[in-house]
């Protein structure tokens, strides 16, 4: 006889659909009933615990997964919000990231490092944590930042065998625009950021604050907050944060923990 069991998701190039690890539903039902809540998925209860039956096609509610600007499509399944919606959108053809590559020193050098976020956009990135990640893809010895315009380094940090780091310096002012700099045996490139304004950093704080309060009330993991607060961050195209947040576990689930690896390369050379 089937049971009902916590369903995971599987991905592939062509379908999505919806398996069942072994283990019974009967002691995770409630926690599945608030993934679904939170992901806003409309699954009625009694087709939910349907005795005996075991997959959930909802083929009559097919919901594209919104994640800011970009749709994805669902072909059978509605997809719960993962790492790897996420990561579909940073490896498509037109990612919201848009990595600065370093020049070279001269013909025959491959030194060439490549700021991956915050990232060279034709405006400058905002940015809302005052403390923001650092990511890059190449041979730095050190970073360093400074407001936009001055000479002066507010703050820098070694970081050779590195591919990225938190700024621990003094927390970076709102609506201050500052860039940060990747220093070694090359001419150094920089890019330039935006901090968010006081009133609208304030105003997402709190939204994440009680996002987070609601989640831990439901036994949500630490993963799963930062996934939350990773799909927030990209469904208000604040792509640094998200990416942030995607960094931020220490000991990362092995989906992630592919992600992030594959991460510098996927973006620096598409």
């Amino acid at each position: 006889m089937h049971k009902f069991l916590l369903p995971t998701l599987v991905l592939s190039a062509t379908a999505l659909s919806v398996s069942f690890p072994n283990q019974a539903l009967s002691a995770k039902g409630n926690l599945l009933q608030q993934i679904f809540s939170w992901t806003g998925t409309n699954l009625r209860r009694d087709s939910l615990y349907s005795k005996g039956f075991t997959p959930l096609p909802i083929e009559s509610r097919l919901q594209p997964i919104q994640i800011g600007n970009y749709r994805l499509k669902m072909s059978r399944f509605t997809l719960l919000p993962s790492w790897k919606t996420i990561s579909q959108i940073l490896f498509s053809k037109k990612p919201p990231v848009q990595p600065r590559h370093g020049a070279s020193r001269g013909p025959g050098d491959t030194v060439n490092p490549c700021m991956i976020s915050p990232d060279a956009l034709p405006q400058p990135r905002i940015v809302w944590s005052d403390h923001p990640l650092f990511i890059w893809l190449g041979p730095v010895q050190k970073i360093a930042v400074r407001l936009n315009g001055s000479d002066e380094y507010l703050w820098s940090q070694t970081v050779t065998g590195r591919q990225s780091t938190k700024y621990t310096g003094k927390a970076l002012q709102p609506g201050q625009t500052y860039e940060w700099l990747v220093l070694g045996q090359f001419r150094s490139p920089s890019v330039v950021f935006q901090m968010m304004d006081a009133q609208q950093r304030d105003r997402i704080t709190a939204q994440l604050q009680t996002q987070e309060n609601k989640l831990k009330a439901k036994g949500a993991d630490q993963e799963a907050i930062a996934l939350a607060k990773a799909k927030y961050f990209a469904d208000n195209q604040l792509w640094s944060d998200m990416l942030q947040q995607a960094y931020s576990l220490p000991k990362p689930s092995p989906e992630l923990a592919k992600i992030r690896q594959e991460l510098p390369q996927q973006l620096c050379n598409p």
